[in-house]
């Protein structure tokens, strides 16, 4: 399997299957989203540059229409809090941010905190968003990843 292809796998199956108590909080999958859609927005944009910013790549891909508001919106807030979580040291999950989340990506099924005070609750919802919201992404363009990049590479898998 190619590289690249590997690589595809490897993000999918962690977001979507680790169990690792590690693996399931906020923090750790928030970089995992976005690390996956920064690779996916490489691969679906011809010459690409590292120096690009994340911001850019998903403006780029709403730009060749290879993505919607709704999935723009949805890569962006997720940039947006990954930048929130790893960049402000006072940071702190909010209702508000977690029913914003919720609203901004237009994920349907929310979960409400019994304890609107409790962090860890506070957590879980945003995280339940994030992965409700990364599911509408990855629908959609993970099967043109993966024909993008078996037809760079000339192969199926």
């Amino acid at each position: 399997m190619m590289v690249e292809m590997q690589k595809l796998h490897y993000f999918k199956e962690f977001i979507e299957k680790e169990e690792n108590p590690i693996g399931k909080n906020l923090y750790v999958m928030v970089l995992a989203v976005e690390a996956y859609y920064e690779f996916v927005a490489e691969v679906l944009i011809p010459g690409t540059s590292r120096s690009m910013t994340q911001f850019k790549l998903l403006e780029e891909l709403r730009a060749l229409k290879v993505i919607n508001e709704q999935e723009f919106v949805i890569m962006n807030e997720t940039r947006k809090l990954k930048n929130e979580l790893t960049h402000r040291l006072d940071y702190q999950v909010d209702l508000k941010y977690v029913y914003d989340f919720y609203n901004n990506c237009t994920v349907k099924d929310k979960i409400v905190p019994e304890n609107k005070e409790d962090h860890n609750e506070l957590e879980a919802a945003l995280l339940d968003a994030l992965l409700k919201s990364y599911k509408i992404v990855d629908l959609k363009l993970y099967s043109k990843v993966r024909k993008e990049l078996e037809k760079v590479h000339g192969v199926g898998e």
